[in-house]
């Protein structure tokens, strides 16, 4: 699942907002947001692509690791499913 992202007028405030409100989320929220994303898959939606890139943000500023991909700057991926671990986060026993 992957999405390239291409930088529309208003995306950054969108990014802004977006990082924002989900650092008000708890761990089990944020994680819970994920999967949701995770189990929806990527669209091609401009707008879920600026979310998603906000809960990467969001993911490393808190653990220092994403369950999101971002490459070069332009494309996202999702990986697997994922779960709560302690004070973090791990990969879901598949």
């Amino acid at each position: 699942m992957e999405l390239l992202l291409i930088p529309r007028p208003g995306d950054r405030e969108r990014l802004r907002g977006h990082i924002t409100h989900m650092k008000t989320f708890s761990l089990t929220e944020l994680v819970n947001a994920y999967n949701a994303s995770q189990r929806i898959g990527i669209t091609g939606n401009q707008f879920q692509g600026v979310y998603l890139l906000g809960m990467h943000k969001v993911f490393l500023d808190t653990f220092g690791k994403s369950p999101i991909e971002w490459t070069d700057n332009i494309l996202l991926r999702l990986t697997r499913s994922i779960e709560v671990s302690g004070d973090g986060w791990e990969y879901e026993e598949k």
